[in-house]
């Protein structure tokens, strides 16, 4: 199973249960073992082109990988159903980049082109994850109380509100994050199960300190990593 986080905060955070990170590089995956369980783990660094282009390596060099589970931090657009500090799990990722830009916003089908197919259908600006499938496949369990969002991929974090207020409006999403859709699209080129679960760090279109809380999500995220590895057999993590 390769673990995926985008910052070296984060793995700490998400490999805190079972011991010192250590000596892990950027883009670089490495083996990491805790008594009788082992991990591949990967860091890619932040946005995107470094998800892509760090998840696209470690595939292709043909590492056998039967499974990527990428955990780290993401804003909430819907502070109410999903407020700081809390834990979620994404159902959808969504890519707000790809289309013509007009007035009223990115024209996925002005393009006339497509990402790629899913099931004989177009895959364009989003893609379904299945989660709850995908964790079975894994030997995971979901908890039950983790919200379960749509969540959008950026290069930018959104840092206004009226723009945070609209891109929910448009894509009807409780969640940013800066990863995810490259690591599912990788995944899902590739036929592996991809799984996503985020800690709530900050409302996204604020700046404000008090909408924010890092450390308190890495926190968080270490509790997701226990409640998600922890509980299961060993062999799950081997």
């Amino acid at each position: 199973m390769l673990v995926v986080t985008a910052t070296l905060q984060e793995m700490r955070a998400v490999l805190a249960p079972f011991g010192e990170l250590g000596d892990v590089q950027l883009t670089r995956p490495r083996a990491w073992r805790h008594q009788d369980q082992w991990f591949l783990v990967l860091v890619t660094g932040i946005g995107p082109l470094n998800a892509a282009m760090s998840l696209g390596r470690v595939l292709g060099s043909g590492t056998p990988v039967r499974g990527v589970v990428n955990l780290g931090i993401g804003g909430s657009f819907d502070m109410v159903r999903v407020p700081l500090l809390s834990k979620a799990v994404v159902m959808e990722e969504y890519w707000p980049e790809i289309g013509v830009r007009t007035k009223t916003g990115i024209d996925v089908q002005a393009l006339k082109q497509k990402l790629g197919e899913d099931q004989g259908g177009l895959i364009q600006d989003h893609l379904a994850l299945h989660p709850e499938k995908k964790a079975r496949s894994l030997g995971l369990k979901l908890p039950a109380n983790w919200s379960r969002v749509r969540s959008l991929t950026v290069a930018g974090v959104t840092g206004d509100a009226a723009e945070a207020r609209g891109m929910a409006a448009a894509y009807r999403v409780q969640c940013e994050n800066m990863e995810g859709f490259s690591l599912a699209w990788c995944c899902h080129q590739e036929q592996i199960p991809f799984l996503e679960c985020r800690s709530i760090s900050n409302k996204v279109g604020s700046r404000s300190k008090e909408d924010w809380n890092l450390q308190g999500s890495l926190r968080v995220l270490k509790e997701m990593s226990r409640e998600l590895f922890c509980s299961r057999p060993k062999s799950v993590l081997v």
